[in-house]
């Protein structure tokens, strides 16, 4: 996550982009609970409102993508986290007034009862076509209607 930082002003931003989507979590979660690094949460909000923060000066239109998957048990702490993770990318969507894919609360109910991934971690054909159909729908939903966080109202997008 904290490398997409250095390279958004060069990968994303040089572009011109008319709309981005933002697919973050799920390396930041595993590495973080497998001890290879990953991101503290505190951290991963932080770097997550500046990665949207030059987007939204620059008006360009944002999807952002919740985490989908590690492992197919829904059960586990993996996820647990991965639902952590989505809450703050969700949170610093709404403010940035992005509009949010969430492939979390998608894929969770069909774990264990039909296969995602080819590995826990790569789609395979459904749940690549579980992802379309998410990415889709949050980008032809109406926009969602101004709402309070803390003293602050947030206008839709």
């Amino acid at each position: 996550m904290l490398d997409r930082l250095d390279r958004s002003e060069h990968d994303v931003l040089a572009a011109e982009p008319t709309w981005v989507a933002v697919t973050v979590g799920v390396n930041d979660v595993w590495h973080r609970l497998d001890g290879r690094g990953g991101v503290p949460l505190r951290a991963f909000r932080t770097a997550y409102r500046e990665l949207l923060r030059p987007l939204r000066a620059r008006a360009i239109r944002v999807v952002c993508l919740t985490p989908t998957v590690l492992g197919e048990d829904r059960s586990s702490d993996t996820h647990r986290e991965l639902g952590r993770c989505a809450a703050v990318i969700e949170a610093e969507a709404l403010v940035a007034r992005a509009r949010v894919a969430d492939m979390h609360r998608a894929f969770l109910p069909l774990l264990g009862h039909r296969r995602l991934t080819m590995d826990g971690v790569h789609m395979n054909l459904p749940g690549n076509v579980l992802m379309a159909d998410t990415l889709y729908g949050a980008l032809h939903e109406p926009p969602r209607p101004a709402v309070v966080i803390g003293r602050a109202q947030v206008p839709a997008s």
